[in-house]
């Protein structure tokens, strides 16, 4: 994705790759959240191990 004329232009990865993996839960939501302080929250909502929220660190990516 890039940022383009005030806007978010996503554009397709021709092979796929995980960013991410937890063990033993799927990240059902991801929020961008901007500045300095920000970066990624992913949200699980796993039925066979509740819900969880993490706040990806700055070394994530």
């Amino acid at each position: 994705m890039r940022f383009s004329n005030n806007k978010i232009v996503w554009r397709q990865n021709s092979q796929l790759v995980p960013l991410y993996r937890f063990n033993y839960h799927k990240v059902e939501g991801i929020e961008l959240i901007p500045g300095a302080d920000g970066g990624i929250v992913a949200g699980t909502d796993d039925e066979n191990f509740g819900a969880y929220v993490y706040m990806l660190g700055d070394n994530f990516l």
